[in-house]
Formats: C-alpha cells, sequence, structure tokens
C-alpha cells in the first residue's frame, strides 16, 4: 500500500480491521491461474472445461507463444534455429491470427499486422520479436482472458465442483460408501 500523506481519520482503524479479514480467507472459489497450471489434475480439469467452453485455443496460444519465447531469447541463435523460430511463428499466426482460422483470436489490428510483417517475411527478421513488443502484448491481453474471464468462470463450473468434491472424499469414506451402497442387482 501507499504511504499516508494526510492524517489518519478516528474512522481509518475501524474499517481496516475489516478489510483484513478478508484478504487473510482465500475462497475455494477463487483460484489463480498459476495455481491451476501448477496442478496437473486441475490443469486437466481447466481444459475441459475450456473445450467446453469453445476456448481451448486460448490457452494453447499461451503455451505457444512462451515456449517460442524460451526458444527465441537466446542471444545468438543459428541460422537453422532461425528458420524454425519463423515457421513456428508463421504457425502462431495461421493458427490465431488469420481471420479464416478456426482458432482465431481478436488482437488489436496493428498486433496482427506486426506479426504478419514477420511471419511472412523473410526468415532472418524473426529476431526482431526479441526487442518488438507485439508478440509480449498479444501475449498479455489473452493471459488477461485466461486470467479475469476463464479462471472465475471455471472456479464456478460443474467441472471445478467436480474437482473440488474428488478431493475432500477421503479413500476410507469412498470404500465405505461403496461397500454399504445398493445396486439395482440387489433389489432384484
Amino acid at each position: 500500500p501507499e504511504e499516508a500523506t494526510e492524517p489518519i481519520s478516528p474512522l481509518v482503524p475501524f474499517l481496516q480491521k475489516y478489510s483484513d479479514a478478508r484478504s487473510k480467507k482465500p475462497s475455494v472459489l477463487k483460484l489463480e491461474l498459476r495455481e491451476i497450471r501448477e496442478q496437473q489434475d486441475l490443469l486437466f480439469r481447466f481444459m475441459n472445461f475450456l473445450k467446453q467452453e469453445g476456448a481451448v485455443h486460448v490457452l494453447q496460444f499461451c503455451l505457444a507463444v512462451e515456449e517460442f519465447n524460451d526458444r527465441i531469447l537466446c542471444p545468438e541463435l543459428s541460422d537453422s534455429q532461425k528458420m524454425m523460430l519463423h515457421e513456428e511463428l508463421r504457425k502462431i499466426y495461421e493458427t490465431y491470427c488469420l481471420d479464416e482460422s478456426i482458432d482465431k483470436i481478436r488482437f488489436d489490428p496493428f498486433i496482427v499486422e506486426e506479426i504478419r510483417n514477420i511471419a511472412e517475411g523473410p526468415y532472418p527478421q524473426v529476431v526482431k520479436l526479441q526487442t518488438m513488443r507485439c508478440l509480449f502484448e498479444a501475449y498479455e491481453h489473452v493471459l488477461s482472458l485466461l486470467e479475469n474471464v476463464f479462471t472465475p468462470m471455471f472456479c464456478h463450473s460443474d467441472e471445478y465442483f467436480r474437482q473440488l468434491l474428488r478431493g475432500a472424499e477421503s479413500p476410507a469414506r469412498s470404500s465405505r460408501m461403496s461397500r454399504n451402497s445398493l445396486s439395482l442387482d440387489d433389489i432384484r
């Protein structure tokens, strides 16, 4: 928090105790994208949720750009590495930026134009992406969508509730329940 520049009002300490209480109690209905990505089973459920929403390509874009960035930030790229990176960028462009693509993500036209210029230009120009902001801005846009739209939606989805219930179920309880449960065959 910022340092106060004015004297403290007598109501501030009163209000402070209410603001602290909320921030200390994390909700199971609020997850961070980072937490989802760190847990394999949760990531699997998140991907299933995104498939149901028709948005799995949003996460795939993030993963593709992260992989691309890991490789392009190498200070001395060989010609063959530049060619591979250029081909990878062309695939990213064709998959996520072209109007006719089924996985198109809506980016600012300026961003699409800059990515297109490099994707359709000579392969050595791919190194320009080490200093250009276009791919970073596209990544930030998609990351924001994932964090601010899809993650909160996932936290209220049946897919996530199934995950919570599965985690709350103890092995002893579930085996007892299966022993004690009746099937239609038992009734007949």
